[in-house]
């Protein structure tokens, strides 16, 4: 798909084509952190937010019709 592996300077990961970015994000816990958090199944680091529960709690669902 074109997307390459980069770093954001918190060393969270991020991917891109160019035209998109891809950021994995975790809740932020506690007092916080100014690192990036390991997630050792995906082999990734993804970005601490606090308040990102919000989003979580109001989740929908989209349906996609796929095409080929």
């Amino acid at each position: 798909m074109g997307f390459s592996i980069a770093f954001n300077p918190d060393s969270s990961t991020y991917f891109t084509n160019g035209v998109f970015k891809i950021e994995f994000l975790t809740p932020e816990k506690g007092r916080g952190a100014d690192k990036a958090v390991p997630i050792k199944l995906l082999n990734i680091k993804a970005m601490s937010l606090r308040y990102l529960q919000m989003l979580f709690d109001q989740q929908i669902d989209i349906k996609v019709e796929e095409r080929y």
